[in-house]
């Protein structure tokens, strides 16, 4: 499979045996999120055999693509322990916590933590807690397509139809009504 899939310039490097560079970093978080959501989709397609294995090869090559757009070797200890606790904290889908409530668990106050929340991942707190509330939102509505848009948002983390809307609309500029059309379409 790596063999079929790598074949340019950029990808050479994952079909050799033994590369001599150090290949650990730590991807920014909207970059990680998105590959993980598209594991989990390739997971809930494991059944089917064409689309699974297409689904890894294009893992595959968006992970070495992310990896070499990160361009900067990093350790996980870089990153500050309140600034993990929080983010462990907003991907946990029973976190349903204010920002207050979110600081305090993590140990710091909200203006220092929203500082180095951003600092050290590039994404200030309300924009890496929207994606996981939309990544949530997507999954729900994949496993589940008789849900109401508004259950499903509520049920993502969003407090109010309102604020779902207004995320959605900004991330993907179409509607979420458009976005549940289309995905029951899917087999």
């Amino acid at each position: 499979m790596v063999a079929d899939a790598c074949r340019s310039p950029q990808t050479m490097t994952l079909n050799q045996n033994r590369p001599k560079d150090e290949f650990l970093r730590q991807l920014p978080l909207p970059e990680g999120a998105e590959l993980s959501h598209l594991c989990y989709e390739t997971r809930q397609k494991s059944g089917e055999k064409d689309f699974f294995n297409a689904s890894l090869r294009y893992l595959l090559v968006k992970g070495w693509d992310t990896f070499e757009k990160t361009g900067q070797t990093t350790k996980a200890e870089d990153l500050h322990p309140a600034v993990f606790k929080a983010a462990m904290l907003m991907k946990e889908e029973s976190f349903a916590g204010d920002l207050t409530t979110l600081c305090q668990k993590a140990g710091l106050s909200s203006s220092h933590l929203s500082r180095l929340f951003h600092r050290q991942t590039g994404q200030t707190l309300t924009d890496y807690r929207n994606q996981q509330c939309l990544e949530r939102f997507q999954n729900i509505v994949y496993e589940n397509s008789q849900k109401s848009i508004l259950e499903a948002a509520l049920e993502a983390g969003f407090g109010s139809y309102a604020q779902f809307y207004r995320v959605f609309r900004k991330k993907f500029q179409f509607s979420p009504k458009q976005y549940k059309k289309e995905t029951s379409r899917l087999p």
